[in-house]
């Protein structure tokens, strides 16, 4: 079965940075109805020890949820936009596994791009993420006068892959 994705763009007109997924999973396992709602999932948590030095800035541990109003107003704030490579999807099993994801349909990144002018990097989450922008970057963003592309990627000690994409137009 296809599936369409659920959540519109996050495009602050503001946002320096778009951090991109690949795909949210099935809607039984969110404790919230935007980016990263499995609570299982710790992007948040990152975000909460990075920028404040505390895993549980952004968690409501009582309710096992994060808060969300919280998180918007920080990323609106910081200047991040965030959506997902995949704009349609067919899970091969019951997860949002990158290895059990089959892409239909990439999101229109290009388009995300010309939407956010003050854009100068992009994060991807994942490994199917970065084929994805990667594939997509370099058959779509040529035509930007002065593209100019760099990056490095690291695994984080659980094991997610994240690549920061760079790139300026001169």
């Amino acid at each position: 079965m296809i599936e369409n994705h659920p959540f519109e763009p996050w495009l602050p007109s503001n946002a320096h940075l778009l951090m991109l997924g690949t795909f949210p999973p099935s809607p039984k396992r969110w404790c919230i109805p935007w980016y990263y709602p499995n609570y299982q999932n710790d992007m948040w948590r990152i975000f909460g020890l990075i920028f404040f030095g505390d895993k549980l800035h952004f968690v409501d541990a009582e309710n096992k949820r994060y808060r969300e109003a919280e998180l918007k107003s920080f990323l609106q704030e910081k200047g991040v936009a965030i959506y997902d490579t995949a704009q349609k999807v067919i899970r091969t099993k019951n997860t949002a596994s990158d290895k059990d994801l089959q892409v239909v349909e990439s999101s229109d990144l290009d388009g995300m791009l010309r939407a956010l002018p003050q854009c100068r990097a992009v994060l991807t989450a994942g490994q199917l993420a970065t084929r994805v922008f990667s594939r997509q970057s370099l058959n779509n963003f040529s035509h930007y006068r002065g593209f100019a592309r760099a990056g490095s990627s690291c695994y984080t000690d659980d094991g997610y892959f994240v690549f920061i994409h760079s790139f300026n137009f001169y």
